[in-house]
């Protein structure tokens, strides 16, 4: 942040990843991640039979590990920000960007993260390599991924569907 190329885009969502395919303009993790399922079935992302499972987890990672992930971060890089990013987050999160107290939570942010991450591990203790078991998928490549989002025939644009992002207006393009 600031973004201003992509906030008019998203209507406002601050998180990343989004994703954008021809006129649509996906955000979130969790819907980004059911819509390239459906557009690149095979292999899945999501086990087939174990959906519910496999989105149970994806949302524990992201709203259980990812907050105290970046506490750590931040921690070791506050001073690195220019003006306009501590700016932006002191108007969003209503209190000064100070990176000694980003210093100072480190130890806390830090036991966080190693926890959720020691529980992760205890899951694949067994040997498995994915939490759900099997072998290594065949992840699409970047450029399947690319390929996808750009085989529309037509150059028209599209209605735009719900896509997730607030407030998110049609007609517009990165």
């Amino acid at each position: 942040m600031p973004k201003p190329d992509l906030m008019p885009l998203t209507g406002g969502y601050r998180k990343t990843p989004v994703m954008q395919i021809g006129a649509d303009i996906y955000c979130d993790t969790q819907l980004i991640m059911l819509e390239l399922d459906r557009r690149l079935p095979s292999p899945p992302f999501l086990p087939k039979g174990r959906e519910g499972e496999a989105r149970a987890i994806t949302m524990w990672v992201d709203r259980s590990i990812f907050s105290p992930a970046v506490g750590v971060v931040m921690s070791q890089v506050a001073d690195r920000f220019g003006e306009a990013f501590k700016k932006d987050r002191s108007e969003f999160s209503g209190r000064s960007f100070d990176p000694e107290r980003l210093r100072a939570a480190l130890p806390m942010v830090r036991d966080q993260t190693y926890a959720l991450l020691s529980l992760a591990e205890s899951m694949l203790a067994d040997g498995r390599r994915f939490l759900l078991g099997g072998e290594s998928p065949a992840w699409p490549t970047a450029r399947s991924t690319i390929r996808c989002g750009s085989s529309s025939s037509s150059s028209a644009p599209r209605p735009r569907r719900s896509t997730g992002c607030p407030r998110s207006s049609p007609g517009r393009s990165a």
